[in-house]
């Protein structure tokens, strides 16, 4: 565990059960192997006595004694990092992951090492943020908008990839926004480029994030072949939620659209998507050098594309 370049970070309110009944539970790995840090969101106080129980049985280090609430789920994330860095955990990357979800992959935590180390010159310097895929089948390994028929064919989902076995023979590929269940952040990056926008609840601000990395020139990736789980419908047992997908959703796409230019999202379709990208922003001096401008004129038809595709060598 001492030589991982990530920690593991939860946010978390009134779903502890679902560390011993769901995700340690279901995991492929110990997350003993890995440092684990939590932030209470407002559980109410039963929930914070079991808070206690289990962050000290697990071993999960819990950030604050008390119920934190009222800051974004990002403005949280940057408060970890501070933490982190007191704390002198030197860690390159802080990926978040979701209290419904969990690592399928046998020999997950150093199959993911594998991939930080041999590309990791790469990644530190030109990658912003990375997901994984979820499920083992050609299922979802991110969403986006800008390449073609992503969202006319896929619904504007990264999932039924053609060329199934190309994008899987990858170590990683480019997505325009990795799936946010589980989703590693680059530290050093974060912090010097990322402005956290708190008009969002939940829905799209992953999504402003990842867009953001990309106006800097910077990517965002899926490793297509570590699998972490998200089983929404699972934590109902548990906790009597299911979904949270419908909070903050259409606040969430009118925000993106004004601050932006042009509504990112495939309930706006692909027509009127790649209209107001072409008039309002490709021909924009900030997005010369941006990942989005390079992304615009591509197809996933056409297979993978690795950094080095985008950066002008062979894929």
């Amino acid at each position: 565990m001492n030589n991982r370049r990530y920690c593991i970070y939860f946010q978390t309110k009134n779903h502890y059960q679902l560390f011993e009944n769901m995700v340690f539970k279901n995991s492929s790995v110990s997350f003993k192997d890995v440092l684990m840090i939590n932030h209470d969101v407002g559980s109410d106080k039963k929930q914070l006595d079991k808070a206690k129980e289990v962050c000290a049985k697990y071993g999960i280090h819990w950030m604050n004694e008390e119920s934190v609430s009222g800051l974004t789920h990002h403005e949280l994330m940057f408060e970890a990092i501070d933490w982190l860095e007191k704390n002198n955990h030197d860690f390159d990357w802080i990926i978040r992951v979701h209290d419904d979800a969990f690592p399928k992959t046998e020999d997950f935590w150093n199959k993911l090492d594998d991939i930080l180390s041999k590309h990791e010159d790469t990644l530190l310097e030109k990658v912003g943020s990375f997901g994984f895929a979820d499920s083992d089948k050609n299922g979802r390994f991110g969403r986006g908008c800008l390449e073609k028929n992503i969202i006319s064919k896929h619904g504007g989902w990264y999932v039924n990839l053609p060329k199934y076995e190309e994008y899987k023979s990858k170590d990683y590929f480019v997505v325009e926004s990795p799936l946010d269940w589980a989703k590693g952040y680059n530290i050093k990056l974060m912090k010097e480029h990322i402005k956290i926008d708190k008009g969002y609840h939940l829905n799209h601000a992953d999504d402003d994030i990842s867009h953001q990395f990309m106006l800097n020139g910077i990517y965002n990736i899926c490793f297509p072949n570590l699998t972490y789980i998200h089983d929404i419908g699972g934590k109902r047992k548990f906790t009597g939620y299911s979904s949270m997908s419908g909070i903050g959703f259409e606040e969430g796409k009118k925000r993106f659209a004004k601050k932006w230019n042009w509504p990112w999202g495939a309930h706006n379709g692909e027509d009127k998507i790649r209209k107001a990208f072409s008039k309002n922003c490709q021909n924009k001096h900030e997005y010369n050098e941006s990942v989005q401008k390079k992304i615009f004129g591509q197809d996933i038809y056409r297979g993978p594309k690795t950094i080095s595709y985008y950066e002008g060598e062979k894929n």
